[in-house]
């Protein structure tokens, strides 16, 4: 069946694709005929069997490692034809009722930067064209 969206054989990449709403997003690539990229800091062998999914490990949180993986693919495939920035992470700690008699917030200063680094900057800014000081990354070396 056609669809307005035609992912058939694109490159696609999903941070964050080894569980939850980035497995779903997965399977559903695959499914619409995507060849799927998966970049995340966890295990992604629910896949192994397809031949149109690899599984790249990568901290997103690091510039090093998303660029190393943008990299990689771009050697293997070309191109890249999209990206789902789909990792992010939360801490339980950041979630105690301020309002409760004990209720405080155990937020530093590491927590905060691994937070914004994985949930605001990375994945799309490096993909994308952000990132390094110098400005130029994987993606605009090789499209």
């Amino acid at each position: 069946m056609q669809t307005w969206l035609n992912l058939q054989d694109k490159i696609i990449i999903v941070t964050g694709g080894a569980s939850g709403i980035g497995l779903a997003i997965v399977d559903e690539l695959l499914n619409l005929g995507a060849n799927v990229q998966m970049s995340d800091i966890h295990g992604g062998d629910k896949h192994h069997h397809n031949d149109r999914y690899r599984f790249w490990p990568t901290d997103i949180s690091s510039a090093s490692e998303v660029n190393h993986t943008v990299e990689q693919i771009i050697q293997q495939y070309g191109r890249i034809d999209g990206l789902v920035n789909n990792a992010g992470v939360n801490f339980p700690r950041l979630l105690v009722d301020e309002k409760a008699p004990a209720g405080r917030y155990e937020l530093n200063e590491a927590a905060f930067e691994k937070m914004v680094n994985i949930n605001q900057k990375r994945g799309l800014s490096d993909v994308a064209g952000g990132g390094p000081a110098d400005g130029e990354t994987a993606r605009r070396r090789h499209c």
